[in-house]
């Protein structure tokens, strides 16, 4: 099952969201999922996602599309920082759970430069992603 694919769930306003009662419910019926968030708050529900990881193999990807401070404020006005979000990587990778990034979207002009890109997978790398797809 995709989770996060139309609406973060992770995002501020949903900051009361019951997801990890649905994230409960897929562990029970042993069914996977695809979880897409640049929300670190995704850290408060490890415990979940770890034991539903370990029951169904499931897997959380992460959206960080740059590093770049500047192209962050610029692209995505509003959202935690990169390193805010990488952070929830590397905690959500340290109790087992399939953690990659998706480095998406990169815009041409603000994102798409060989130094960007390369500091922004040094980085994904450094924090334990397991995976990475770009866009």
């Amino acid at each position: 099952m995709a989770l996060g694919t139309a609406t973060d769930p992770y995002s501020r306003s949903k900051a009361l969201s019951a997801l990890s009662r649905v994230i409960e419910a897929l562990t029970h019926a042993r069914t996977s999922s695809g979880l897409v968030t640049k929300g670190p708050m995704i850290v408060r529900d490890r415990d979940v996602l770890a034991e539903h990881h370990q029951a169904t193999a499931s897997s959380v990807y992460m959206s960080v599309p740059s590093v770049d401070e500047e192209a962050w404020r610029t692209l995505e006005p509003g959202t935690a920082s990169p390193l805010q979000r990488l952070r929830a990587v590397r905690e959500l990778a340290s109790v087992g759970i399939n953690v990659g990034v998706l480095m998406a979207p990169i815009v041409p002009g603000f994102t798409s430069s060989r130094s960007k890109i390369e500091r922004t997978i040094k980085a994904i790398a450094d924090h334990g992603a397991r995976s990475l797809a770009a866009t």
